[in-house]
């Protein structure tokens, strides 16, 4: 049994996920040895959710728990599941379930704070981002803050989105420059970090910043339709709609999604362009049938819909 476990964590160690699965699977039987004990069944399941076999990973998080049913890392790992196929709600549940045993479980703060993060509660984010926050920046442990340091990278990024979503634009900016500065090993591509940086200085209406901010973020992927689509905006804020058509029409080269043409419409009204800005809301609501509500919502009452 011991030499079995030191194999498993060699294997561990270099990320060989299918050999854990090939070696454990055939072992972990019901009246095994190996089916009454933590580590294999941690290591198998988490094995499996690595290869994304998420039924699998689920039965043997749920025998984890049979063994140890006060384990916030059961409760989390189960959450993680969830996560991994976007049902959000039952991931949360386990989460609160895991943090209910653990309320200073970084990791588990981190998960429920993008989960927030997506479903645009951003008070509620802010609060468990910056609880998340608090722990590692207060934690004397330099293995700690070692092990954790990739995650606190992570968790700052969600902390600044809900800044912007509060509408927080400066604090949300202090935070994307602290990451630009912090994270040499780009745990959060630089993409993101000067698009969100481009992004919240337009908000501000500091058009100069926006503008190099955005097109860093250009020079880490010219093909970033998102991008292009918020430099359209910025010309559009200053009223060079030339500029704003121009922009648009590279983020479609890039990639024709519904909300690039809702910015451009936007911009052929502003020049009085009526059809052309109906043409545009019309493809948007052609392609994104999940969203229609709110692109009407943006849709002026002079394009005639």
């Amino acid at each position: 049994m011991k030499e079995l476990k030191e194999k498993i964590k060699e294997l561990q160690k270099e990320n060989r996920w299918i050999e854990i699965v090939h070696i454990l699977d055939p072992q972990l039987l019901e009246n095994s040895p190996q089916w009454g004990d933590i580590f294999f069944i941690r290591a198998a399941g988490f094995a499996h959710s690595q290869l994304r076999h998420l039924p699998e990973a689920e039965r043997y998080y749920g025998r984890w728990m049979e063994l140890e049913p006060k384990s916030a890392a059961a409760q989390y790992s189960m959450g993680y599941l969830f996560y991994l196929q976007k049902d959000f709600a039952k991931a949360l549940d386990w989460y609160d379930k895991a943090l209910a045993l653990f309320p200073d479980y970084l990791i588990c703060l981190y998960r429920k704070g993008v989960i927030l993060v997506a479903q645009e509660k951003a008070r509620q984010a802010l609060e468990v981002l910056k609880h998340a926050r608090g722990i590692f920046e207060s934690s004397k442990s330099g293995d700690f803050r070692r092990r954790n340091f990739k995650t606190y990278v992570k968790l700052l990024f969600q902390l600044g989105k809900a800044y912007s979503q509060l509408h927080l634009y400066k604090k949300a900016i202090g935070v994307f420059q602290e990451l630009v500065n912090l994270d040499k090993r780009r745990y959060v591509a630089n993409l993101f970090k000067f698009y969100n940086l481009g992004k919240n200085y337009l908000e501000l209406g500091q058009f100069e910043k926006a503008v190099s901010y955005l097109k860093q973020a250009l020079r880490e992927n010219d093909k970033a339709e998102f991008v292009w689509e918020r430099l359209g905006r910025v010309y559009h804020a200053r009223e060079d709609y030339g500029e704003a058509l121009k922009h648009f029409a590279r983020a479609l080269d890039c990639r024709r999604a519904p909300y690039i043409f809702v910015s451009r419409a936007q911009t052929y009204l502003a020049m009085g362009e009526i059809e052309k800005a109906k043409r545009d809301f019309h493809t948007a609501l052609k392609r994104d049938q999940k969203s229609r509500h709110k692109i009407y919502l943006v849709v002026p009452e002079k394009v005639g819909f």
